[in-house]
């Protein structure tokens, strides 16, 4: 397959581009902030993917077979438009160029207020910035690209061998305890980067095409995903601090609480390649 793999430098990205390569996959990635890891089999363009003419460019003279969308920016003043204006222009590329895509989003386009499981259908209902900004990409590329995938997911974590934003929490907090209280009121179904990073090379290589849940089979709290990594990482588990979330100020930022994704729809067509945090970490 020739896969385009845009945000290869950042950390589902990198996984990406590393397990496509190693099945033997001819892959290009993006990178623009994070420098890419040249260990990695793949040949590197530096883009702006909020140009469209830059993007436009690249899928021309790359010629993807499917292009796997990872990038995006979840705050600052280019959020809006690395991660809309940018998943609109890679779909209206990708289509004109007859390519599939795999486009990544997020259980944040929830609200999180109701508690039991999320399947693909449930209304859009976003309270963070972030989350209005990954809805508001879902719908351009649906709108854009009639025939691409889009992939929703929890939390990302991949344990000692794959270590990124919640290795280096737990790191910390292993440390010094008192440097973060991990909330038990926040349930996700966090996901192992590699059988991530797998699914999406099923569904790219399937052709699938909708809305599909993607996400660990089990959800857990932050302080729990925070002892199964700290297990992990030879760390003591009973150090860290857990405890529920601190009301917003008001007009402060609102975080999503309980974000279940059910994902016996991808499970019931790809298999059982997504395992909780206690499966996928040994223990």
């Amino acid at each position: 397959m020739r896969l385009l793999v845009t945000g290869g430098s950042g950390y589902l990205g990198s996984e990406l581009v590393a397990h496509a390569a190693s099945r033997g996959d001819e892959v290009f990635a993006t990178h623009r902030v994070t420098p890419p890891d040249p260990d990695l089999d793949a040949r590197w363009v530096c883009a702006d993917l909020s140009d469209a003419g830059v993007v436009d460019r690249m899928v021309a003279a790359l010629r993807p077979e499917v292009v796997v969308h990872t990038a995006y920016r979840a705050t600052g003043p280019r959020a809006h438009l690395d991660t809309v204006e940018a998943a609109r222009n890679v779909a209206r590329s990708t289509a004109n160029s007859g390519a599939a895509l795999v486009h990544i989003s997020s259980d944040v386009v929830f609200s999180g207020r109701e508690t039991e499981p999320l399947a693909e259908n449930h209304p859009l209902d976003p309270v963070s910035g972030y989350g209005r900004l990954k809805a508001e990409a879902e719908r351009a590329v649906l709108d854009t690209h009639r025939g691409s995938a889009v992939v929703r997911t929890s939390v990302i974590y991949g344990g000692p061998d794959h270590r990124g934003p919640q290795e280096r929490l737990v790191t910390a907090a292993l440390a010094d305890p008192s440097v973060v209280s991990f909330h038990t009121d926040e349930v996700r179904c966090p996901v192992y980067v590699a059988d991530l990073a797998r699914a999406l090379l099923a569904v790219a290589d399937t052709g699938a095409t909708g809305i599909w849940h993607v996400a660990g089979p089990r959800a857990v709290d932050r302080l729990g995903l925070a002892r199964a990594l700290a297990r992990s990482l030879g760390g003591d588990p009973a150090v860290l601090r857990g405890g529920p979330s601190p009301e917003p100020p008001p007009g402060g930022p609102v975080r999503p609480r309980h974000l279940h994704l059910d994902s016996s729809r991808f499970v019931a067509r790809f298999g059982p390649l997504l395992r909780d945090p206690d499966q996928a970490l040994g223990g």
